[in-house]
């Protein structure tokens, strides 16, 4: 298989083989009750903002 040094490589490093989807969901919020917030970089153009 292609990735299968990869995949060994993680294994030998005890990490996990693949997203964690059983975590639990966080409590924590923003202080508007929001639970993510998207960072937007720097907008050097009228066009970039634009864009956004």
């Amino acid at each position: 298989m292609f990735f299968q040094k990869t995949r060994d490589f993680i294994a030998k490093l005890d990490l996990p083989k693949s997203d964690l989807y059983d975590l639990p969901t966080s409590g924590k919020t923003f202080p508007d009750g929001c639970h993510y917030r998207l960072e937007v970089p720097t907008v050097n153009s009228a066009e970039a903002l634009k864009a956004l």
